[in-house]
């Protein structure tokens, strides 16, 4: 690894850009509470900030650590950067021009995103524990073994693997578990018997368009 990292201006960009992307949370929020029916835009919000919360505290104590760490195998990390052990503030990340501690907090908002870009698939239809549950079940045992597949040195890395954009590792995984999760839940009840077209009524589209507007700036 580099020592006293210097890339001030990569630094820098990094930070904002990991603002930007805690910032699609709070945006999803709005985007989805203002497409679903009033009564449950209160405890929707609620679902999101609180996996932010959990999935935050997750990646600190080892989810870091096994998506990042000594790979194992190839299929996951170990636990020798839990709560951020070695962890430097001014070593430089393999490869790159930003402090390990910048690098990992940045990839942090993609921990946090990732599981409840699935909201959407059972908005409404999970009871707040439920909720918990499958996103700290799937945050284990689908996000952090992929990511280290890919980003953490892996075995599909080993194999020439590139995932820049968080294709595979976000968007494949959270768009492949939502379409399983619409299949065991089901359609809604009474879905089909609302407006002529089938679905809910809306609750605020100009909440769900500046939430959507959140999303796309991040």
């Amino acid at each position: 690894m580099q020592n006293n990292c210097s890339g001030a201006g990569a630094q820098a960009w990094v930070m904002v850009s990991t603002v930007l992307v805690l910032g699609m949370s709070p945006g999803l929020a709005l985007f989805e509470a203002g497409l679903i029916r009033l009564k449950n835009t209160v405890s929707f919000v609620a679902q999101i900030f609180t996996g932010v919360a959990v999935l935050s505290i997750m990646w600190l104590l080892f989810g870091f650590s096994l998506s990042h760490g000594q790979d194992n195998g190839g299929f996951i990390g170990d636990f020798a950067n839990g709560m951020f052990t070695n962890v430097s503030y001014t070593r430089c990340y393999p490869g790159l021009q930003i402090s390990e501690a910048s690098y990992a907090t940045f990839m942090m908002m993609f921990a946090i995103i990732s599981p409840l870009l699935m909201t959407g698939a059972y908005a409404e239809r999970l009871p707040f524990p439920a909720f918990i549950c499958i996103t700290v079940m799937w945050e284990l045992f689908v996000y952090y073994p992929v990511s280290h597949w890919i980003w953490g040195g892996g075995w599909l890395a080993s194999r020439g693997v590139k995932d820049f954009a968080g294709g595979i590792v976000i968007h494949a995984t959270a768009g492949s578990s939502s379409l399983v999760a619409c299949a065991v839940l089901g359609t809604r009840v009474g879905h089909n018997k609302k407006e002529e077209c089938g679905g809910f009524p809306y609750s605020n589209i100009v909440t769900s368009t500046i939430g959507a507007s959140i999303l796309w700036m991040g």
